[in-house]
C-alpha cells in the first residue's frame, strides 16, 4: 500500500451518514482509513455511488478483518480494482504497527500483514512468558520508535504495559507464520 505524504487528512469526529457522504463529495479523498461497518456502508448505502468513490485509490481497514467478500462488495460498489490493505494499530503504539502490503495475496485476507519498518514483534506464551515461534498463538508484543513512552500520570498502568527492554504488551492474542 503506498504510502501518502502531504495530504489533508479530513477526521470525522462522529460518524453521521449524510455528513459522511458530504466530506466525500467536498472533499474527493483519494485515501480512506475505516473499519470493516464503515467499508460495508460505504459498500451498501443507496447515496454512495460510483461517482462518489472514483477519487478513492486505496482504503486502509482497521480494528477488525474485512472479510474478501466485503472487499469485493466494496469493490463491486465502485465499479473497479482499489487496493484494500489490512492494518493493526493502537493508540500506545501509533496508528499503525502491521499492514498488509500493497496488492497483498488474497489467501492472506483477514490478516494483519507485515510490520512496519523499525518494528519488532513477539509472540509471547499465554501460559508461561515463553518466545513463540511461527503458528504458535500467544500474546503480540510489539516494540519500535513509535511506542509510547508511558501513561501520563500512571505509572502502575505503564509499568504493567511496557516490559522487558521498550516491548509493549498488547494484550491481543497473535500468530505469525513464515513470512512473518
Amino acid at each position: 500500500m503506498p504510502r501518502h505524504t502531504h495530504n489533508t487528512f479530513t477526521p470525522v469526529y462522529r460518524f453521521i451518514p449524510e455528513d459522511y457522504i458530504q466530506c466525500l463529495a467536498e472533499f474527493r479523498p483519494q485515501f480512506l482509513f475505516v473499519v470493516p461497518s464503515l467499508l460495508l456502508f460505504l459498500a451498501t448505502h443507496p447515496k454512495v455511488t460510483p461517482d462518489l468513490l472514483s477519487s478513492v485509490d486505496s482504503v486502509l481497514v482497521g480494528a477488525a478483518p474485512a472479510s474478501l467478500q466485503l472487499q469485493e462488495k466494496f469493490r463491486t460498489k465502485v465499479g473497479r480494482y482499489i487496493d484494500i490493505a489490512q492494518g493493526y494499530g493502537m493508540t500506545e503504539s501509533s496508528p499503525v504497527t502491521l499492514c498488509t502490503p500493497h496488492r497483498y495475496d488474497q489467501s492472506k485476507v483477514g490478516t494483519c500483514g507485515q510490520l512496519y519498518p523499525n518494528t519488532e514483534a513477539k509472540i509471547v506464551s499465554l501460559t508461561d512468558g515463553s518466545n513463540l515461534g511461527p503458528h504458535q498463538t500467544g500474546e503480540l508484543y510489539l516494540r519500535g520508535p513509535q511506542i509510547m513512552k508511558g501513561y501520563l500520570n500512571n505509572e502502575a498502568a505503564t509499568k504493567e504495559t511496557l516490559v522487558e527492554d521498550g516491548f509493549l504488551r498488547t494484550g491481543d492474542v497473535a500468530y505469525y507464520d513464515k513470512e512473518g
